[in-house]
């Protein structure tokens, strides 16, 4: 190809080639323009012959224009423009320093273009009905379906499931913070940690929309208790929780979440007199007690589960949970001399309240007895609101 040496003359730099190239970063950029004011512009701009649009060398370009440095221009010809954004990504994808992501970016991008100028070409020759031999056919037009994943695994190196895994952040930009996106564009952010952040996301809505459809088919109990023990599924996720946690907290659970005006909307099936044992945590605990008054109980002591192990914790990390005692009327209440404010049990997992616990409400309280939102069958109690109604079962969510 003949080169033809320039001095300021006018070349276009294209926003959408531009784009593709991306920003020098402000380091290397200084480098380049030391090495070009030394030694002169070596390396020639490459521009696409018909139209005079910068294919490779904006960088060099701009600096040869301010400081009036001869450069050399190498005119490389194209029939379309697709034809000339697919060369300029094949230009980017042999960039050694180039992340993952941004290759598989730039790939399936090249990809849309071969189709669209496949397409094209096409119906432009199916208009004219000049069908010829494979001469006026264009790369574009040869290139046979392909496995999109498959051919960018191959060409890259990589596995399918991580080109899998870019193709679904770039499929759900919109719901992908701009930081991220930038992060794994530059390499700081690795496709498989943003894929994981986003993709459990999804499953979680999911699978809580679901759930919480059946909680709306649940039946009021049929009857009226004298104890209660209630376990509410706090929020700590995005609908104003105290601590403002993210929905992936460790707090979650396989069960839908409740704000706290919904946890107070609860009317709860509850005798003229009654106990009732309401769980708790640190982060709920101050506005627990308005929450207990709204059902129309009477604050009485509170019971502090002092667990065998550290759980989470925004400022200290927490190991216990609280219940907080409360009357309506005058209940049968049956205390006892050994009765401490501070039970010492094991944590058993996730939501589950030790048996000594269930123990100490039944040499407390009087019957029937309702473990509203529990989830293990226990004699002389009934379950309403269960987690184990909740849950799914497995691959239930994508029917």
């Amino acid at each position: 190809m003949e080169l033809v040496t320039l001095v300021n003359s006018e070349l276009l730099r294209d926003p959408e080639f531009q784009d593709l190239a991306g920003p020098l970063p402000p380091d290397d950029l200084k480098e380049l323009k030391n090495d070009i004011a030394e030694h002169g512009c070596i390396s020639p701009i490459v521009v696409w012959r018909e139209e005079g649009i910068i294919l490779d060398g904006n960088n060099r370009f701009q600096i040869c224009k301010e400081q009036g440095i001869p450069y050399k221009v190498e005119e490389v010809p194209f029939t379309s423009r697709e034809d000339a954004l697919a060369w300029v990504i094949t230009q980017q994808i042999a960039r050694r320093n180039l992340p993952d992501f941004r290759k598989i970016e730039l790939l399936l991008k090249r990809q849309k273009l071969l189709d669209l100028a496949k397409t094209a070409r096409e119906k432009q020759l199916a208009k004219l009905k000049q069908f010829k031999d494979d001469s006026v056919l264009s790369i574009f037009d040869k290139t046979e379906p392909i496995n999109i994943q498959r051919t960018i695994a191959d060409e890259l190196k990589i596995s399918t499931g991580k080109v899998g895994m870019a193709q679904y952040i770039l499929n759900h930009q919109d719901r992908i913070q701009p930081v991220d996106l930038r992060k794994l564009r530059t390499g700081e952010e690795t496709i498989g940690r943003i894929y994981n952040k986003y993709s459990k996301r999804e499953e979680y809505e999911a699978r809580m929309k679901k759930l919480e459809e059946r909680i709306r088919q649940l039946e009021p109990p049929k009857r009226r208790y004298s104890t209660i023990v209630m376990d509410v599924p706090w929020d700590y996720g995005d609908r104003g929780s105290p601590n403002g946690d993210a929905w992936q907290s460790r707090v979650i659970g396989d069960y839908p979440r409740m704000s706290i005006e919904e946890i107070k909307n609860i009317k709860l099936p509850a005798e003229d007199d009654c106990v009732l044992w309401f769980w708790t945590t640190n982060a709920f605990l101050r506005v627990s007690f308005d929450i207990i008054e709204a059902y129309g109980f009477e604050y009485k002591t509170t019971l502090t589960w002092g667990k065998d192990k550290l759980g989470v914790g925004a400022y200290l990390q927490g190991q216990t949970e609280h219940c907080l005692l409360a009357f309506k009327g005058k209940p049968l209440f049956k205390g006892w001399t050994g009765a401490s404010t501070l039970l010492l049990a094991k944590n058993r997992g996730h939501s589950r309240k030790p048996d000594e616990f269930y123990e100490l409400v039944d040499r407390t309280g009087p019957g029937p007895k309702l473990d509203y939102f529990g989830g293990k069958e226990r004699p002389g109690w009934d379950i309403y609101g269960t987690v184990r109604e909740w849950k799914l079962k497995k691959g239930e969510q994508g029917q």
